[in-house]
């Protein structure tokens, strides 16, 4: 096997998690690509690629959208309360004005792995439309971090100055990165070919 069809090979299996019937599109970007020979060009159409097939998707599909945020945000605040009951308070995990270097480390991790789990959840719950219910749960989450922020700086300024604000960039960053582990999980596992469009038939 050559290294072309090795990259065209794993181009597939990345757009097939994303975009369902990924093969003719995998089959024009090699003709194109065998022509032009362009890695930047061939990043910029697999790119492009996607951002149109989650924007489509969450459109034609809103109510799978709205759907996977809800659930998915649900899930991920679930998993948090249950930690913080039975686990951080019994251990006496310290509040962030003590925290330690270490402490914002753990909490990542255990976020990243609650992010998977639910964006996993989501994206199984919601396998006919699950490139829009994950995207949204995705999306919702940056959204919903930054509304939170701000509704904090509203209700409690002195709360918001001493402890949000020594830690904005790195809550910031939190913010921005939950989506990764959220699409790992939600995309883990190809869709099956022509889900959607059966599900559209259907619907017709």
């Amino acid at each position: 096997m050559t290294a072309q069809n090795r990259l065209f090979e794993t181009i597939e299996s990345v757009l097939r998690r994303v975009v369902p019937d990924a093969e003719c599109l995998v089959g024009d970007l090699r003709e194109e690509y065998g022509k032009r020979g362009s890695h930047p060009w061939l990043l910029m159409q697999i790119a492009t690629a996607l951002s149109i097939g989650v924007w489509r998707a969450m459109l034609v599909h809103r109510r799978d959208t709205v759907s996977g945020a809800l659930m998915g945000l649900s899930l991920f605040w679930s998993l948090w309360v249950l930690s913080i009951v039975l686990v951080l308070k019994p251990v006496g995990f310290p509040h962030a004005v003590s925290w330690q270097w270490e402490h914002p480390l753990l909490l990542g991790i255990a976020g990243a792995i609650y992010a998977f789990c639910s964006g996993w959840i989501v994206g199984r719950v919601h396998r006919t439309h699950r490139t829009a219910a994950v995207c949204g749960f995705a999306a919702s989450v940056v959204v919903v971090a930054a509304f939170e922020l701000l509704v904090l700086r509203w209700l409690s300024p002195s709360v918001f100055f001493v402890t949000v604000v020594p830690r904005l960039p790195v809550l910031i960053f939190a913010s921005f990165a939950a989506p990764i582990p959220i699409l790992l999980g939600g995309f883990w596992k190809p869709a099956p070919p022509g889900s959607q469009n059966r599900r559209q038939v259907r619907a017709g």
